[in-house]
């Protein structure tokens, strides 16, 4: 516990002093402070993971104070590995993207500290094991994201988004204080250790307990309809400050679950399948929303919380298990739901990563706008194919192996509980299929509307710290091959990390089906290797040789300019016909007039429905209510005073009472 804290510390530490160096040295400050602290880190959870065991600390501030329990098990140990090592590259990442704005006057002291402070937080949260010191870490972790996403606040849309996401995570901190206010009640403690002796034999306060740690716990994961926060936060925050939020903030919701899981220690099949159908749902939802979307980062927000909701799926699968008393499915829901964790923190931090260095280098970020980036930013584009490729879980690459094990708990899962069920789990598995298809589609179109064709218009073409940017990328690919060769290795890891979720359950020989599934990721790797090295071959065969091939015929418009290429929307379109019922679209035309029209335009924007259909009106009904009662507030302070008189006078007379 002690190198944890350290680690913890060596972060807060460095935010602290790079925010008050000069400006050029804070982000690389803060960088090196986060490679320290990650030592520490790497050390305490890797022993951890490696050997298991657990390790655990307590507070005592004295009489009538609660105590502060904190305590680091494989299930910590797993999260603190992923913030460490998201941490080191989106702080590296940082010491590029910020050169841009050096000598500008903006606030780059508050984005170092308050790196540092977020990453800080998320590890206090995944090892604090008592209500106060949890809520708190929590709350840090809420605050300093909104200081990163409110980074560029001289635009009125990064404010008005920042102020969305800090209404939302004290929405979530609201449900979460329930939560442990009503079972801290029932107790008499604020250890997370004696909630067991409620929850496990309670059915009613588990019930009560677990819809309100979901509600709180998946509004920070971005389940639907709990998501609208993060598809507004991304495209504002910084892509370094996008891709720790996506790749690991977002988990924290998801760990809050499976940690209050592992204390109930037996869950009601009820709540099993509603975190199944929340996920379920927030996948289908989350990757729709994401092909209609043009922005980049919109469109990879939309796809975290497709992404948050499979890792969901195979969590309420384990869940099941549990409620079931079934092995299997407890070893595949669990493993698949934290296989699927480790592999989307690094595919998503790649392609954050990427969009960055493409809206830096560009200027732009709609990609309709853009194409032909391949050849001005080739590491660019190959690192952005890997992560593409595995975000659609093509084998052998890492979203594969996840999602394939969560496929096969969703098998299992069949043979379990009634026909209600059955037909339920059947159901999950379609939306899944579709899901990934939909995945395939999404990437494809936003891979090949950045990169290839041409340029749809007038890009800036240089960067600072391109170079950096670059490096953080390659740094998070590099995880990519390594799950492929080590994947046996790193499936153990994750099922050994699983198994301490019910080690009374999980003490069966794991089924043949993740066996096969890393056998297939290994040949398909094999594979993909042999076709390397022969295209490797025939380019140092064909180099200096001119071809005599001739372009494509491109139905004679072969010197039209690049305005006649199909764009990422006309990609998405057939698609979109099919579910236009789940999309809110907007047309901005105007067409040709006059006998010498000068020009027409015509463009589609899609609204998040959730937003268009039940927020946005209840905030104006809510916004329409408290306007009548704007005479309270006139400004006159004999009307104030007299305020105060009558609360004082109602107290007077309530303690008279009493």
């Amino acid at each position: 516990m002690l190198w944890i804290i350290t680690g913890a510390g060596v972060l807060l530490a460095g935010g602290l002093v790079s925010s008050i160096l000069k400006e050029r040295f804070r982000a690389l400050f803060s960088a090196l402070s986060s490679v320290a602290a990650g030592g520490f880190l790497f050390y305490s959870s890797i022993s951890i993971l490696v050997n298991g065991g657990s390790d655990s600390a307590s507070l005592n501030l004295g009489p009538g104070s609660p105590e502060i329990i904190l305590r680091a098990d494989s299930i910590s140990a797993f999260f603190i590995f992923i913030i460490a090592s998201i941490t080191i590259l989106a702080a590296f990442y940082s010491t590029g993207y910020m050169k841009q704005y050096l000598g500008k006057g903006r606030s780059t002291s508050s984005q170092s500290f308050n790196l540092c402070l977020l990453s800080a937080s998320m590890i206090m949260v995944v090892i604090s094991y008592s209500v106060v010191p949890f809520l708190i870490a929590w709350e840090l972790m809420s605050l300093s994201s909104f200081f990163l996403v409110y980074f560029n606040c001289h635009e009125k849309r990064a404010v008005s988004v920042s102020l969305y996401y800090l209404i939302a995570m004290h929405f979530a901190f609201v449900f979460l204080l329930f939560a442990f206010v009503y079972i801290s009640a029932k107790t008499g403690s604020t250890d997370f250790g004696s909630f067991a002796s409620v929850l496990s034999r309670d059915q009613v306060s588990q019930s009560v307990f677990f819809v309100l740690i979901i509600a709180g716990f998946g509004t920070k994961a971005g389940l639907f309809p709990f998501h609208s926060w993060l598809p507004g936060a991304h495209p504002e925050a910084p892509s370094h400050v996008s891709a720790l939020m996506s790749g690991v903030m977002i988990k924290t919701g998801l760990y809050g679950i499976i940690r209050f899981t592992l204390i109930t220690g037996k869950t009601l099949p009820e709540i099993s399948l509603v975190v199944i159908i929340a996920g379920a749902v927030s996948a289908v939802y989350g990757i729709v929303q994401a092909v209609t979307r043009t922005e980049i980062k919109s469109s990879l927000a939309y796809s975290t919380i497709e992404n948050a909701g499979i890792a969901a799926v195979g969590l309420g699968t384990g869940m099941a298990g549990l409620s079931f008393g079934n092995p299997v499915l407890v070893a595949l829901g669990f493993s698949g739901c934290l296989f699927h964790i480790l592999n989307h923190s690094f595919f998503k931090t790649i392609l954050f990563f990427g969009a960055g260095s493409v809206i830096t280098f560009s200027g732009l970020s709609d990609s309709n706008r853009l194409g032909g980036l391949q050849k001005a930013m080739p590491a660019t584009a190959f690192l952005f194919f890997l992560g593409s490729m595995s975000i659609s879980a093509l084998p052998p690459f890492s979203g594969f192996t996840g999602e394939f094990i969560i496929y096969r708990a969703l098998i299992e899962a069949l043979t379990s509980g009634s026909g209600v069920e059955a037909a339920t789990v059947m159901s999950v598995i379609a939306l899944l299929a579709f899901v990934g298809a939909a995945s395939l589609l999404c990437f494809t179109r936003l891979f090949s509307g950045i990169f290839l064709g041409r340029c749809r218009s007038a890009i800036k073409g240089t960067v600072q710290g391109s170079v950096q940017m670059t490096a953080a990328s390659l740094a998070a690919a590099v995880y990519i091959p390594l799950s492929i060769i080590f994947s046996t290795q790193i499936f153990a890891i994750v099922s050994r990390t699983a198994a301490e979720i019910a080690p009374s359950l999980i003490s069966a020989p794991m089924p043949e089906g993740p066996v096969s599934v890393l056998n297939v990721t290994r040949a398909a790797g094999a594979a993909l290797l042999i076709f390397g090295i022969i295209y490797m071959a025939k380019r140092l065969l064909l180099a200096g040789k001119k071809s005599s091939l001739h372009g494509t015929w491109a139905c004679g418009y072969e010197g039209a300019g690049p305005s006649v290429q199909y764009t990422p929307s006309s990609f998405q379109k057939p698609f979109l016909k099919i579910f236009s019922r789940m999309t809110t679209k907007k047309t901005e035309a105007s067409g040709p007039s006059g006998l010498f029209p000068a020009g027409s335009s015509y463009n589609e924007v899609y609204s998040d429905p959730v937003d268009s259909r039940l927020i946005t009106p209840a905030v104006r009904g809510i916004w329409s209510f408290l306007s009548r009662f704007t005479w309270i507030q006139n400004g006159s302070m004999r009307q104030y005073i007299l305020y105060g008189l009558i609360y004082l006078a109602s107290v007077i007379i309530w303690m008279m009472a009493v």
